[in-house]
């Protein structure tokens, strides 16, 4: 039985599923050849943040790097906006280097 957020949230995204994440983010980050890889915790964040923004409307993605103490996101003491950019924009749920290969 869950006990808390997180482990709820591990029903759905089990660790060998953000571990998976994670090479195939990776992988699309050294496609573009970048050298910015990712972790299994940063992604964690990264989905616990989005969900966090969703729940907690502000009036721009800036709106959340806010350090005014009005601000209840949190989101700017987990990452930078420039981190949280990146690996929004290479962040995928599939295998870049299989599509290459097999492209059905």
């Amino acid at each position: 039985v869950p006990k808390d957020a997180i482990d709820y949230f591990k029903l759905f995204f089990d660790e060998e599923l953000v571990k998976q994440i994670v090479v195939w983010t990776n992988n699309s980050i050294l496609k573009k050849k970048k050298s910015i890889e990712c972790t299994i915790g940063e992604i964690y964040c990264l989905f616990g943040c989005l969900i966090l923004m969703g729940i907690v409307k502000m009036r721009s993605f800036n709106s959340y790097f806010s350090t005014d103490p009005k601000n209840y996101s949190y989101v700017h003491e987990i990452f930078s906006k420039n981190r949280m950019k990146e690996l929004i924009s290479y962040l995928s749920f599939s295998d870049e280097l299989d599509k290459e290969t097999n492209p059905l």
